[in-house]
C-alpha cells in the first residue's frame, strides 16, 4: 500500500508534467504566430509553395473576379482555390495569422484588442482612403515608378534629380532613386524575356502589391469568421475597381507583384511566381481571364463598407 509520501510524489509529478506540457504548448503557438505575420507580410506563404494554382467553379461576378486576381498569387502561395471567394485553411490558422499580422509580433499583441475592429479598419483604409498611399517598404520604387510616368523614360533621371531636390533627399537618396530606375528597366526586361509582360510595357506602379495584401487580408478574415461574406465580396470587389482603374493587361499586373521581389533579387520567389503566372494566365478558369476594364475612376468618391 502507498504511503501518504507516495502520493505527494506522484501528485507532484503529475503537476510537473502537466506545467511542462503547456508552457511547450504556449512556445510553439508563439512560434507558430510568428512565422504567420512573416509569411503574411511578405507574401511568401509555404516555406515550398505549390506551383499548380487550385481552381474550382468560379464566381460569375467580373468585379469580384478581378478582387481575386490581383491576389492570386497569394491565394496560390497558401493552396487556396484562385477563383472563388471562400478560402481553404483552417479557422484556427487563419486567427493566428492575422493576429500576428495586425499586432507586427505575437508577443507584443495586446489582449481585449478588437481584432474584428482593427481589421475592419486596416482594409478600409488600404481599398479605401488611404488606396493609392504606398506601404512604406515600396515608397522609394513606387515613387521612381510614378515619375516615369510623369516624364517618360527619356527624362526620367532627369525628373528623379529634380524631385531629390524639391524634397530636400540626401545624396544617398537621390543615388538609392537612381539605382531603382535602373534595376527596375534590368528587372522589366526580365519579365519581357520570361514571356510576362509585354514587349512595350511598363509596370506604371506598385499598388498592386499593397491590394494584394488587402485582398488576402479579406478572405483570411473571412475564413477567421472576423468579416461576413457580403462584407468580404465588397473588399474585393472594390480592389478589382482599383486594379482595373490602374493598369491596363493583367500581365502588367503580374510584373507589378513580382517587381519588388526582382529589384531585390529574390530570385527563388520570383522563379516561382512566373511559372505559376504562365497556369493563371493560361487557365480558362483564372480570374486572370476576366478582361481589366475600369467602372470608375481612383478620384470617385467609392466607399468599401464599414
Amino acid at each position: 500500500m502507498r504511503s501518504l509520501d507516495d502520493w505527494v510524489t506522484l501528485t507532484l509529478a503529475v503537476v510537473l508534467t502537466l506545467t511542462f506540457s503547456v508552457v511547450l504548448l504556449l512556445w510553439a503557438r508563439i512560434l507558430i504566430a510568428r512565422v504567420g505575420q512573416r509569411r503574411l507580410a511578405d507574401g511568401r506563404g509555404p516555406a515550398r509553395p505549390p506551383t499548380t494554382p487550385l481552381f474550382l467553379a468560379p464566381d460569375a461576378d467580373p468585379a469580384l473576379q478581378r478582387g481575386l486576381g490581383i491576389a492570386a498569387l497569394r491565394a496560390a502561395a497558401v493552396g487556396d482555390p484562385v477563383n472563388v471567394l471562400q478560402p481553404r485553411r483552417r479557422r484556427r490558422e487563419a486567427r493566428t495569422e492575422l493576429r500576428a499580422w495586425l499586432s507586427g509580433e505575437a508577443e507584443e499583441w495586446v489582449i481585449g484588442t478588437d481584432v474584428r475592429q482593427q481589421l475592419r479598419s486596416m482594409l478600409r483604409k488600404g481599398l479605401g482612403s488611404h488606396s493609392e498611399v504606398i506601404s512604406p517598404p515600396l515608397r522609394h520604387l513606387e515613387e521612381v515608378l510614378r515619375q516615369r510616368q510623369r516624364a517618360g523614360p527619356e527624362l526620367w533621371h532627369h525628373v528623379l534629380d529634380e524631385f531629390a531636390v524639391a524634397n530636400g533627399l540626401l545624396l544617398t537618396e537621390r543615388d538609392l532613386l537612381h539605382r531603382l530606375a535602373e534595376d527596375t528597366k534590368e528587372a522589366e526586361s526580365q519579365l519581357r524575356a520570361s514571356g510576362v509582360l509585354g514587349v512595350e510595357d511598363q509596370v506604371p506602379s506598385v499598388l498592386a502589391v499593397d491590394w494584394a495584401s488587402s485582398v488576402h487580408a479579406v478572405r483570411t478574415g473571412l475564413c477567421a469568421a472576423w468579416i461576413d461574406e457580403a462584407d468580404a465580396a465588397e473588399y474585393v470587389r472594390r480592389a478589382g475597381d482599383l486594379v482595373a482603374a490602374r493598369y491596363p493587361a493583367w500581365r502588367v499586373v503580374v510584373a507589378a507583384l513580382l517587381l519588388p521581389d526582382l529589384v531585390a533579387d529574390n530570385r527563388m520567389t520570383v522563379d516561382w511566381g512566373i511559372e505559376v503566372a504562365r497556369v493563371l494566365l493560361d487557365e480558362p478558369a483564372s480570374p486572370w481571364q476576366t478582361p481589366l476594364i475600369a467602372p470608375w475612376s481612383p478620384a470617385d468618391d467609392a466607399h468599401p463598407p464599414a
